[in-house]
């Protein structure tokens, strides 16, 4: 006799049980079944045992618990009786689709169920076959798919999709949901695998459990088992090979990931140089133009003091002589005279105010510095860095316009690169910074950002 119990509520794992604890234990009774049996129902892990009941020493049990999975995960217990020639089982665990599957086959049989304790878990582990060498060639299927979405298919010559088509900028191509893809399967094929080990050691019990249950009809159940085992062995060999295949699949993933990521990182070097290029013309055609203003001013300097002696309304020049035949005034050296000296003055007061306002600079860059050095040792690097950028913004328009007042800023970036020939005036602490030493003793003040208002 044979008691299905009911289909199981949760879809992967067999508690909680379809009947009451004291069915369960009624069954137990009858059946003589070890404690072990509850516990084999209640742990997550596959087992196969065999052993004598606890009500009789002459009936034989057998208790087997599949692997946690959605399909075929039951948990099955055996009693045959010998002398009597019966056979007693229950099992538990079993989905609605899987019990009618083992009754019709139940029902089909041949051979008396109760004469044969190897009749349930032969026929169990037959259709529980069934369903793991489909899924074993879905996975290889899927493998295959996916190697045809790659481009890396191999030996199938009759596919219209060139290889290596990854190497052909075929940049639409996600890796990451492929990688993902490969790395699912991976695990599914650890799972079929599991699978067929708990298999082999099932029919392993199974052969021991039949040699002590010797009946008339064990030889077939023998031979049957022995199919099951050939096919277990081709499945796990199929596996093996989806396994060690996708292996292999994701560490290509993985380079053609990296390879990926070197092309990204090529285009944005070649932006970065083409907007280098673009910021060394823009730079070039500023130089030019602060050339040509400084060529202006110098001029509009150089004339300015000329063209300012006409204001005394001197004529030094008659072109319409009346008694004298000279054109030139005795006093034309007069004008040459205030000319000369005015030119003097104004071009020495732009080269002082150029000077004053040189000093000034670096005397704000200083300052800066000593900042950036004091906030680097009270508050570390990083917070040096974010409040500096702070200062930076809030000050870079005063000093900015503190160097365009006079015409001498033009100079600035140069001059600062001849005080320290050794720092390009465009490193990464700015223009401001390029030209300047850090001084080797610092003035103790307060530098806090409430106090110094940056």
């Amino acid at each position: 006799m044979v008691r299905i119990c009911r289909p199981r509520v949760l879809e992967q794992n067999i508690c909680p049980l379809p009947v009451s604890r004291h069915t369960f234990l009624a069954i137990s009774r009858k059946l003589g079944l070890p404690p072990i049996f509850l516990r084999a129902i209640c742990r997550l892990i596959p087992m196969s045992t065999r052993g004598k009941s606890t009500s009789n020493a002459d009936h034989d049990v057998l208790i087997l618990r599949t692997n946690l999975s959605l399909k075929w995960q039951y948990a099955l217990a055996v009693c045959y009786d010998a002398s009597n020639n019966q056979t007693l089982a229950v099992l538990f665990g079993m989905q609605g689709s899987e019990i009618e599957a083992v009754s019709g086959s139940l029902c089909k049989s041949r051979v008396p169920v109760g004469s044969l304790p190897l009749l349930v878990p032969c026929l169990l582990m037959d259709l529980a076959m069934d369903y793991v060498a489909i899924d074993a060639e879905q996975r290889r299927t899927s493998l295959t798919s996916i190697r045809y979405e790659t481009g890396l298919h191999g030996f199938d010559r009759n596919h219209s999709l060139p290889l290596g088509r990854i190497d052909d900028s075929q940049d639409d191509l996600d890796l990451d949901i492929i990688t993902q893809k490969l790395t699912s399967l991976q695990d599914a094929c650890a799972g079929i695998q599991a699978v067929v080990n708990t298999q082999n050691r099932y029919i392993a019990c199974l052969k021991e459990y039949g040699s002590v249950t010797q009946t008339t009809d064990t030889h077939e159940i023998l031979v049957r088992l022995g199919y099951l085992s050939d096919l277990l062995d081709g499945i796990q060999s199929k596996i093996s090979y989806t396994a060690e295949s996708t292996q292999s699949q994701v560490q290509t993933m993985f380079t053609f990931i990296g390879q990926k990521d070197m092309k990204e990182q090529a285009r944005a070097t070649e932006a970065s140089r083409r907007i280098a290029d673009d910021s060394r013309t823009v730079a070039i055609l500023t130089r030019r133009d602060s050339t040509d203003m400084r060529i202006i001013a110098a001029v509009t300097l150089i004339f300015l003091p000329a063209t300012f002696t006409t204001l005394f309304s001197t004529t030094f020049f008659d072109f319409l002589p009346g008694e004298s035949t000279s054109l030139v005034s005795p006093y034309i050296w007069l004008y040459w005279l205030v000319t000369t000296i005015l030119t003097v003055i104004v071009l020495s007061s732009w080269a002082l105010l150029s000077r004053v306002q040189k000093r000034k600079i670096a005397a704000a860059v200083r300052r800066e510095s000593q900042r950036e050095l004091e906030l680097s040792k009270r508050y570390g690097p990083a917070a040096s860095d974010a409040i500096q950028q702070q200062w930076e913004r809030a000050g870079q328009f005063e000093l900015r316009e503190r160097a365009r007042g006079y015409l001498g800023s033009f100079m600035v970036i140069d001059d600062a690169a001849r005080i320290a020939p050794g720092i390009h005036p465009t490193s990464t602490q700015g223009s401001k910074l390029a030209g300047f030493k850090r001084p080797d003793r610092i003035e103790t003040r307060d530098l806090s950002p409430t106090r110094s208002g940056w």
